[in-house]
């Protein structure tokens, strides 16, 4: 594969505020962990990035309907209501469990 030998890159701030162009050679850009061939993913990596793929749309559902539900102004705050009920849930059975063992 051939690199181009300039790439676009978007500026921050302080090149910005520096006056600095944005054009910067591709060897710049690339880390060293990157310039080695990567191996092709094993079918382990497909399954779990198709199971990713089939349930996000699931989750965002779920996400916008507790948000819905108990009037959150973010997403990010119904994220957190489902994860506190979540590990609530897994003390419940973990305490539950101890309590058998006792």
């Amino acid at each position: 594969m051939c690199l181009p030998e300039v790439l676009l890159c978007r500026p921050t701030r302080r090149q910005t505020s520096l006056g600095k162009d944005c054009l910067q050679p591709a060897a710049a850009n690339m880390h060293v962990r990157g310039a080695k061939a990567r191996r092709p993913a094993t079918p382990r990596q497909v399954a779990r990035a198709a199971g990713a793929l089939a349930l996000a749309p699931l989750a965002k559902r779920l996400l916008d309907s507790v948000q819905a539900r108990l009037r959150l102004r973010t997403r990010r705050a119904a994220f957190l209501c489902v994860l506190g009920a979540c590990l609530l849930a897994a003390l419940c059975v973990f305490g539950c469990v101890a309590a058998t063992f006792v």
